[in-house]
């Protein structure tokens, strides 16, 4: 596994080589046979496709960023030809080298969300990896389950927003799927600090200290955990981004659309000779078209003019049935009703752009959100007090807690549920933001986290998977003292 990670290192750093697979597999020291074979199985495709694939993604880059030549960007990529690149190029990415470069404003943030998830997906595929080699090495059937959760609910979760997130060929379902597609990745790395903490606790349970190799993998885990975090906040920015910029753009095109259709209908009523209340009402719809600010229309603005003119177009054209001299009107009507049904069809694709939240709700979103990863913490706290119930008597360790542990247990557990429930009141968070900020402030949040911090301190005690616990806890309560 490591040997294919780290070839793959050699394919990004020689990607401008005209690269083999007999020569990658060479410099991993592994015979070609074996090499393609692994590369697929790990990778989900042949070394070539990768090698290929990583070309024209760099080579689009390089288009989008720089001015280059579209032969300065082949040869710089191993290409021998204009036009072998081209044809490349194109059945690989879709568009020709040109034609991508003006999409580029579009390809930029894309390639950023590709690079993003990809770092992510290859790191959670690397600590499934370790969690597999620990659970050989200790025979743990969880370590197992671990690994194959990390894959599961990780790894091929973030895949699946990556090749949702990655098609701009319909942009308006990048627009409307924006928000599943940043839940998404948050879901993958809210999936990753949970298992997390729940590494960390078994590589703690009922011991002094982990081994070295137990220690490494609990730091793998929290490692990715952070790693996720980071590159779900930089996906979303980026969702925003690519999804703006395809809004403006359709707007933009919009306004040409209507701008043409309303330079069609002009031309159809200044056509109508002879039949003047025709020619009143083409110009009247015209007119209130042209009156509507193009950032509150709407398809169905469009449809009712749309149906409207064929009203008006019906009766004219009855009117002038079998007239031959009429026949620059008629052309002149269906220039502009073909104008206008391009408007229409245009505009019902345009999604509506998500609001930006403002900062209160921002805020509520946040602390609600750590209220949640609050009541994780305490379902795992439960557990563990569980199990070191279960033990007294049985462990020198615990016998000297006796009976009266019971009670501390209980009484770290009840802090702990009044800090969840205080940062859940919505009502404690309007007064608190309501209130003077001051070094003295005690309001209801502040308390509370003054509660989780006492809390902590009474786990840390008890050592093992419960400082864990308190660790985890007392990064809960920094977080809350960050948001607010």
């Amino acid at each position: 596994m490591e040997s294919i990670y780290r070839s793959i290192e050699i394919i990004e750093n020689r990607i401008a080589e005209k690269l083999t697979v007999a020569a990658i597999a060479q410099s991993v020291h592994f015979s070609k046979f074996h090499y393609q074979r692994l590369f697929r199985e790990i990778v989900g495709e042949s070394v070539m496709a990768y090698v290929m694939k990583r070309k024209h993604e760099l080579a689009g880059e390089m288009l989008c960023e720089t001015d280059a030549a579209v032969l300065d960007v082949a040869l710089a990529f191993g290409f021998d030809s204009h036009e072998g690149f081209t044809r490349s190029f194109k059945s690989h990415m879709g568009a020709t080298p040109s034609n991508y470069r003006k999409r580029g404003k579009f390809m930029k943030p894309k390639m950023e969300i590709e690079r993003e998830l990809n770092a992510l997906i290859t790191a959670a595929r690397e600590t499934a990896e370790a969690a597999r080699r620990e659970a050989e090495n200790e025979h743990s059937d969880y370590l197992r389950l671990i690994a194959a959760k990390t894959d599961a609910h990780v790894a091929d979760l973030v895949a699946e927003v990556l090749a949702g997130a990655t098609d701009t060929a319909d942009r308006a379902r990048v627009i409307s799927n924006r928000l599943s597609l940043a839940t998404g990745i948050g879901d993958a790395a809210f999936n990753t600090n949970v298992m997390a903490l729940s590494v960390a606790l078994a590589m703690h349970r009922g011991k002094t200290a982990p081994t070295a190799s137990q220690k490494n993998l609990s730091d793998m885990y929290y490692k990715l955990a952070e790693t996720a975090q980071f590159k779900a906040e930089k996906a979303r920015g980026f969702f925003a981004e690519l999804s703006a910029l395809i809004f403006d753009d359709m707007r933009k095109t919009a306004a040409e659309k209507v701008s043409y259709a309303m330079q069609k209908g002009n031309a159809a009523a200044d056509a109508i000779v002879g039949h003047e209340n025709v020619k009143f009402e083409v110009k009247n719809l015209v007119g209130r078209l042209e009156e509507l600010s193009l950032r509150d229309v709407t398809a169905l603005h469009y449809d009712d003019a749309l149906f409207q003119f064929e009203i008006i177009a019906f009766a004219f054209e009855a009117d002038l049935a079998g007239a031959t001299e009429t026949k620059k009107m008629l052309a002149a009507m269906d220039d502009f009703r073909q104008a206008l049904t391009d408007a229409v069809h245009f505009f019902r694709n345009i999604p509506k752009p998500e609001p930006d939240p403002v900062q209160r709700d921002a805020l509520e979103h946040r602390l609600t959100e750590v209220a949640f990863q609050g009541h994780i913490l305490l379902f795992y706290t439960r557990g563990e007090i569980e199990r070191a119930k279960r033990a007294m008597g049985t462990e020198d360790r615990y016998r000297s807690i006796r009976l009266e542990a019971g009670n501390d247990f209980d009484a770290i557990v009840a802090e702990i549920n009044t800090y969840i429930q205080t940062v859940y009141d919505t009502e404690k968070i309007d007064t608190f933001l309501k209130s003077p900020r001051n070094p003295n402030d005690q309001s209801p949040i502040l308390a509370a986290v003054e509660n989780l911090h006492n809390a902590s301190a009474a786990l840390r005690v008890y050592g093992g998977s419960f400082g864990v616990l308190a660790e985890e806890f007392e990064n809960l309560a920094k977080r809350v003292l960050e948001s607010v």
